[in-house]
């Protein structure tokens, strides 16, 4: 089980984004899901399971318009129908191989917004090293194409469950790791680094 600490910083990562359109892929039991639905005025979760009880008793009470999916993620229908820019918060906790990832990073980039939080919640399944080979792996997948995406977080337990988060816009990365600079998060510049390298053509 993640430390409790992931929920608190979860909510104070997100909420940094002011907008209130979410998006969930993987609900689980829905813990993530609610918290995010806080943050929201509408908020959509995409499963491939059907919806529990559980997900129903934690979205009772929360002030939001909240709608579940039962979807592949990697081929949605209704993520494909949304508006581009029209999305404020993602979080992917679904499928964790590069192909799925980078088929939902390909649907999601144009529907999110510039300043749009991306959260992927894959460290409790992959290695860091992992993480960092997948995305360089994606950005050379899409080397020569403006689809970058540009960390300036990570929440990582010791036995390496986290979170990574990540903006589509540089200047709104480099804003968000500064408003996060008093909390105890730690920024890996490797990430960074692929990136910029990857933006720069070299």
């Amino acid at each position: 089980m993640q430390s409790p600490f992931h929920s608190k910083w979860f909510v104070d990562i997100m909420k940094l984004n002011s907008g209130r359109c979410g998006i969930e892929c993987g609900v689980g039991d829905g813990g993530t899901y609610a918290m995010l639905a806080t943050l929201c005025d509408d908020i959509t979760g995409i499963d491939i399971e059907p919806m529990s009880d559980d997900i129903h008793s934690k979205m009772v009470g929360i002030p939001c318009q909240w709608n579940y999916i039962r979807e592949d993620c990697t081929n949605s229908k209704y993520l494909r129908g949304l508006d581009d820019d029209s999305v404020d918060k993602f979080h992917y906790d679904a499928m964790s191989n590069g192909k799925d990832i980078a088929a939902v990073i390909n649907i999601m980039y144009n529907k999110m917004k510039d300043d749009g939080i991306w959260c992927f919640d894959n460290f409790h399944i992959l290695h860091f090293s992992a993480m960092l080979i997948l995305m360089r792996q994606w950005l050379d997948y899409h080397k020569g194409q403006e689809l970058m995406l540009y960390p300036f977080a990570i929440v990582s337990d010791n036995d390496r469950r986290g979170k990574i988060y990540l903006t589509k816009n540089r200047v709104s990365s480099s804003r968000y790791y500064r408003k996060i600079s008093g909390i105890e998060l730690m920024r890996v510049p490797s990430c960074r680094w692929i990136s910029e390298r990857n933006n720069n053509g070299n």
